[in-house]
């Protein structure tokens, strides 16, 4: 990754802690809920996807 990929990475990660302070804010623990469990799911993803290319570069 270049630098301009991790300056994307830390703007997202900044509008995600304001998008998640605002929801907390104003109680919409619903939407905040369904935020969760979306970020679970694709962290979930992207554990296994690893686990997979490192498994495969130990198999060669």
């Amino acid at each position: 990754m270049i630098l301009s990929d991790y300056q994307h990475i830390i703007n997202d990660a900044d509008r995600l802690r304001k998008c998640i302070s605002d929801m907390c804010t104003t109680n919409n623990l619903s939407e905040l809920s369904h935020l969760y469990n979306a970020a679970e799911i694709t962290l979930n993803e992207l554990m296994l996807e690893n686990a997979k290319r490192i498994r495969n570069k130990e198999k060669k």
